[in-house]
């Protein structure tokens, strides 16, 4: 399988001679994630949208960070055919689910533009491990009245994908 990577995050397969063809959209997923250069498959699934047409989800590393795409029915049969079918970026996989937070501004920390939350409670490990790994950084805020009156506070750099609960 002949790929190739764009900057826009977009990709490109082709089969060559003597590869295996697809049968179906999860078949031509499956094929992706074991053939595929510099990409990795995380995970896929069917999409409905209403109706019997189906297209399957994939969550794919690309670039250096995981992407959402959208591999279509109709891919199938253009990569069967050996022409080149090419994979649209839909949207960022957000790298975390920000906790509950009072309260945020922008501001700017060590020269990097971004915005601190205030968290209501201190997330759970597991949450501030893939908060850290995403280039967070954890602080403590107090007012300026009753300074000693601590909340926790996160650092979101500006340019990092996420969602709020």
């Amino acid at each position: 399988m002949l790929t190739r990577i764009y900057k826009n995050n977009n990709f490109t397969i082709k089969r060559e001679e003597g590869d295996e063809a697809a049968a179906n959209a999860q078949e031509l997923v499956w094929l992706i994630a074991n053939y595929a250069d510099d990409l990795t498959v995380d995970y896929f699934e069917p999409c409905y949208y209403g109706n019997s047409y189906a297209v399957i989800e994939c969550e794919i590393w690309c670039n250096g960070a995981p992407r959402y795409y959208h591999v279509r029915p109709e891919f199938v049969e253009q990569y069967n055919a050996g022409r080149v079918v090419r994979v649209e970026f839909r949207e960022n996989v957000p790298l975390f689910v920000m906790p509950e937070f009072y309260g945020s501004y922008a501001c700017e920390l060590k020269n990097v533009k971004g915005r601190l939350y205030k968290l209501t409670a201190a997330p759970a490990d597991d949450v501030r491990e893939h908060m850290e790994a995403a280039g967070c950084t954890f602080l403590t805020t107090s007012p300026q009245y009753a300074p000693e009156i601590k909340h926790p506070a996160v650092f979101v750099p500006n340019g990092v994908y996420f969602s709020f609960c």
